[in-house]
């Protein structure tokens, strides 16, 4: 699938994805009518589906293009063996100690520094996909703030949005009482 270049696009800050209802018609010619309205809708839902985009965006450069066109980050050559010893030499965002703190508390006696530093990069993981569905969810409420003189939307981490990301996850949250 070739992206098209983002200045072809036929979408103003304004105009969301606005798809026009088909009008009623009664008689014989209604259904005809019905059918070739439902086909261009679909053709256009599908047109605005491909060019659907923020109201507030970034430009996207050529470099950053073609850097999606080329593909992975992923060194050509690189193995499991080379990202295993890679690790060492990675700090990751969620320190060793506080890393081998909790995998001891759940029975992993001495595990290896790459082990303690693979752990803690599986968990900035886990951490950063709640936290990106949290903040998508909040996008698809309009849920940002935007304060004069600024583009783009700030956004809150609340319980609100937290708690059925959670879920989606499999962890039960419970409110404290003074929330209810």
């Amino acid at each position: 699938m070739q992206l098209p270049p983002m200045d072809d696009m036929p979408m103003d800050e304004g105009d969301d994805a606005v798809v026009e209802q088909p009008q009623q018609q009664h008689g014989a010619g209604a259904a005809d009518q019905q059918s070739t309205d439902a086909e261009t809708v679909q053709q256009q839902s599908s047109a605005s589906v491909q060019y659907a985009r923020p109201l507030v965006a970034r430009p996207v450069t050529e470099q950053q293009i073609q850097a999606l066109r080329n593909g992975s980050d992923v060194r050509p050559g690189s193995s499991l063996a080379d990202f295993y010893r890679d690790l060492e030499n990675y700090r990751p965002t969620i320190p060793d100690s506080v890393a081998l703190y909790y995998m001891r508390k759940n029975g992993i006696a001495n595990p290896d520094v790459r082990v303690v530093r693979l752990f803690s990069l599986a968990a900035q993981k886990f951490i950063s996909d709640i936290c990106l569905d949290a903040m998508q969810q909040a996008r698809i409420k309009g849920l940002g703030q935007v304060k004069k003189g600024q583009r783009e939307a700030k956004y809150c981490l609340t319980t609100e949005l937290l708690q059925p990301v959670l879920e989606e996850y499999g962890i039960h949250m419970d409110r404290p009482p003074y929330y209810q």
